[in-house]
Formats: C-alpha cells, sequence, structure tokens
C-alpha cells in the first residue's frame, strides 16, 4: 500500500520514520515525538483512541509522548486512517510480552484468554478471538437477521393525546389537561359532553390508554448486545489478521443488522446495555433467541463481568505490559503446585487459585482473617493490594510477591526494592518475594538480605517455568518466604 501524501512521522532516538497503514515499524521505549501535518485540525488525531493535544512548531504540529514504560503496540489515527507502531526495549522486549500470552495460552488448559486487571479494564488474547468468531458468528449473525425480520414484540399500552377515541380514555389526565390549556382544546356546543353552568363543552383533544406492541424486550436487548459484541471483536482484530473476506462480510452483516429495527431503535434509545443474566420466555420457547443466549454464554470471556469492564485494544499495551506480567506471574506461581483456578477469567473471583495446601490472590485486598497492615487498625486506614499474596493454609502463614515489569536479569531494580519495602513495613513481616522478567531461559535467584530482613528475588523466563530444577528453584525461594502474619482480624484487638 502506498503511503498517504503528508502520513504521520515518528522521531525517536534521533531517527525520523514515517508511518505507513497496515505496517508497523519498530521504535526505542521512551521520549518518541509525532510529527504530523500543519494543515490538520486538532479533532482528527488520535493515538491509543484518545484526543491528543497538538503543538505548533512551524508548519507542524507535533505530539510529544513518554512511552518510556511501554511495550507494545499503538495507534495512530489521522485523517481516519490508522497507523500502527510498536515500541521496544533491552529489558523486556515486545516479544517478551507475547510470549508470556502464548505461554498463558499453550500451557493452561484452562486459560479463556482473559486477563481483568483492578482498574476495570481488560486484555483478551487474539487467538481465542479469531477462533470463538470462527465457532460462532455465521450462525448467531443468521439467528440475529430471522429476529429482526420478524422480532417477538411485547403488549405495551401506551398514553397518547388524540383527536378521536382510539383506545381507552383515561379520565384523570384527560381533565388535568382540560384545565391547563381549555382556550385551546375545549369547543363550546349546544349538548357537549362537559357542563360548566349554561355552556356545555366538547374535548377537542383527550388522553387515551392505546394499546400496541414494542420491540422493547430483555430478549430483544441480548440479540442487540451480541452483535454488538461480535461486531467490536471484528473491529479489534481487524489489524491482527489483516485483509480477510470472511471477517469483512461478518462485519458487513453486524453493520446491517445494527442500522435496522428493532435494534437501530433499541440502540438508539440507549437499551444496549448489558443483558439479565438468566433466559428468558422468549429464549426457552424460541429456538432463534435460544441460540442467541447459548451464544451469549460461550463468549470468550465471563459475561458477568462485561458491565463493569471495558476491554483494552487487543493491540494498545499503554499501562498494560506491568499488569500482563503480573498476571503472568501469578499463573507461574499457582502452576508449581499444580493450582485449579476459582474462575473462567484472571482475576473474575479471589482466590484467583485455590488447592488443598495452597491459594494464591491476585491483585486484591487481602482477606482481614490472612493478612492486615497496621494502618488498617488506625484512625487513617489504607488498604494495601499486594500483586500475589500466596496462603499456605496448614501454617497459615503467607508469602507477599510484587511483579515488577523491569529488572536487570539477575537482580531487581533499586527502586522496585524501595517499594517493596513499604510492603514489609506496612504487613510488619520481615520478608517478600520480587518477580522480575528475563530474556534468560532458566530461573535466576538473588537475595538481599541483613538483620533478619530479606528481599528474596527470582528472574522469570518469558516463556514459562521451563523445567522441573526452575520451578524447585522457584518453590525453595517461596518457602523460605513465608511468614507468620502479626496482624489479623482475629486475633488483634483493637
Amino acid at each position: 500500500m502506498s503511503t498517504p501524501v503528508n502520513a504521520p512521522a515518528l522521531v525517536a532516538a534521533g531517527v525520523t520514520s514515517t508511518l505507513q497503514p497496515r505496517e508497523t515499524i519498530t521504535v526505542p521505549a521512551g521520549p518518541i515525538t509525532l510529527v504530523l501535518d500543519g494543515g490538520l485540525d486538532e479533532k482528527q488525531v488520535r493515538v491509543d483512541g484518545e484526543l491528543v493535544r497538538l503543538q505548533r512548531i512551524a508548519s507542524e504540529w507535533v505530539v510529544p509522548l513518554n512511552l518510556t514504560r511501554s511495550t507494545g503496540f499503538h495507534r495512530v489515527t489521522c485523517r481516519e486512517i490508522d497507523y500502527w507502531f510498536a515500541t521496544d526495549d533491552a529489558k523486556a522486549t515486545l516479544a517478551g510480552i507475547q510470549q508470556m500470552l502464548a505461554s498463558l495460552r499453550q500451557t493452561c488448559k484452562w486459560w479463556s484468554g482473559q486477563i481483568f486487571f483492578s482498574d476495570g479494564t481488560g486484555l483478551v488474547d487474539p487467538n481465542v478471538l479469531v477462533g470463538w468468531l470462527d465457532a460462532h458468528a455465521d450462525r448467531t449473525l443468521a439467528a440475529a437477521k430471522a429476529i429482526v425480520q420478524a422480532p417477538i414484540r411485547r403488549h405495551n399500552a401506551r398514553r397518547a393525546v388524540l383527536s378521536r377515541q382510539r383506545g381507552r380514555l383515561v379520565v384523570a389526565p384527560t381533565l388535568r389537561l382540560l384545565r391547563q390549556r381549555p382556550r385551546d382544546l375545549l369547543e363550546e356546543v349546544d349538548e357537549g359532553l362537559l357542563v360548566v353552568g349554561e355552556h356545555s363543552y366538547m374535548p377537542l383533544r383527550a388522553v387515551y390508554q392505546v394499546p400496541g406492541l414494542a420491540s422493547d424486550s430483555p430478549a430483544n436487548r441480548r440479540v442487540l448486545w451480541v452483535v454488538q459484541t461480535i461486531a467490536s471483536f471484528l473491529e479489534v482484530i481487524a489489524a491482527h489478521v489483516g485483509p480477510n473476506d470472511q471477517f469483512s462480510e461478518w462485519q458487513a452483516r453486524a453493520g446491517r443488522l445494527l442500522n435496522v429495527s428493532p435494534l437501530r431503535a433499541l440502540g438508539a434509545s440507549g437499551q444496549s446495555a448489558h443483558p439479565v443474566p438468566g433466559a428468558t420466555l422468549e429464549e426457552t420457547v424460541d429456538a432463534r433467541y435460544r441460540l442467541i443466549y447459548e451464544t451469549y454464554l460461550k463468549l470468550p470471556f465471563d459475561p458477568r463481568w462485561t458491565p463493569t469492564v471495558t476491554q483494552g485494544d487487543l493491540y494498545t499495551f499503554v499501562g498494560y505490559s506491568d499488569q500482563i506480567f503480573q498476571a503472568f506471574a501469578a499463573v507461574t506461581l499457582a502452576r508449581l503446585w499444580g493450582l485449579e483456578p476459582t474462575a473462567k477469567a484472571l482475576g473474575a473471583e479471589q482466590p484467583a487459585f485455590r488447592g488443598q495446601e495452597w491459594d494464591v490472590y491476585y491483585d486484591t485486598i487481602p482477606p482481614a482473617h490472612i493478612l492486615q497492615s497496621w494502618r488498617s487498625y488506625s484512625t487513617s486506614p489504607v488498604a494495601y493490594r499486594p500483586d500475589v499474596l500466596l496462603y499456605h493454609k496448614p501454617s497459615r502463614q503467607v508469602v507477599v510477591a510484587d511483579a515488577k515489569y523491569r529488572g536487570d536479569q539477575s537482580e531487581a531494580r533499586e527502586a522496585g526494592r524501595k517499594e517493596v519495602l513499604a510492603y514489609l513495613g506496612a504487613f510488619g513481616i520481615p520478608r517478600a518475594v520480587i518477580l522480575f522478567p528475563t530474556s534468560s531461559t532458566s530461573v535466576t535467584a538473588n537475595v538481599v538480605a541483613a538483620c533478619d530482613y530479606a528481599l528474596l528475588e527470582a528472574a522469570l523466563p518469558s516463556q514459562g517455568v521451563p523445567d522441573e530444577g526452575d520451578s524447585e528453584v522457584l518453590r525453595c525461594l517461596i518457602r523460605r518466604a513465608l511468614v507468620a502474619p502479626p496482624w489479623s482480624d482475629p486475633p488483634f484487638v483493637r
């Protein structure tokens, strides 16, 4: 594809690169300057889906971007054309992030492809979406089309002000209306319905209860929601799969369905909120609606979370690299003891993993009976949220683990160590674990210890813990980090 005239350019590490549609260039992570045509309107430029503030320099617009902590894909939208670029660095490369997601997909049979983060966002594995669409999109869109052509409507009586009788007269609202506008709505006649003194009047308008049918029902709302979800999946993976006739056809079919009644009317009235969880009467007796409901239950993520979770763009790992490694670290630790997940999506329920001996809590405030900070008993309580908390049920001891996206291959960064020291002080414990990624193929352990305090560090290979030897290294590190928390409810008394 030829480069559009005045295409955006990136300046990174002193090198200028021109962006091209459907081609991804890779630049070092760090301060990056986006250079744009000076004739652009500010509302025509988005970075990762968000409007950006343009700064004028000579005849061009520039946008400074601080992508020091970013390793992943980014999208620049200019004049309704999407351009993609990727950032990369030497500590945890883009390939490393991809390896982490691939490891989850290949080695975890329960892996649903969905990660939930504590800020209410999430990421979906692209391969999961493609596979789900292949299995369900065609027949689901066919069922939605059949419903659109002949939807089940519910009786829905409405009140209307009419000039002639239609339905049942509603007396009280009619009288209120006539009192408010007597000159406009009352006509004096010889034998009228209303008599006031020596005068009689005939109402020109009255309020009637008009019978009718409406498409606004929980079953039809679910149809709208499912079609919108399929359309969003297709939009998200468009850049991942490139030109694809089948996906383009599905996208066109979904678009047509959303632009005809009753779905268009429901969407325009804001009725695209998450549908009710259980099956409705229509979804029990009608095969078309039943298929839509079955599709809803087979979504590649837990549908219970969708009212509050906004799915992140598949290729926009802005701010997500830390969370991806955090999820990877939690899964890696759970696999050491063969723990089972408690929910279809990582983070949807706590503990995230459960076993006979160990529980693993992921990105959540610890239960009060397991671990608390001294601040929770003060007049200014604060709830601390460890990245990963391992609970050893037989001994009632815990391991606080912090996942640091960046390290120096064999040791954690000093800034990360200082952050973990805050956990030691808050929870009153002498030991904690720091996990960080490495490009090596084996686990590397490091211990910083003195005066009965210790930081136990482990570098995790991006492709996962490869063999039993490395797994045992990690198990030993975790066992060494076990501590008995001094504060919990009970036994501590305020």
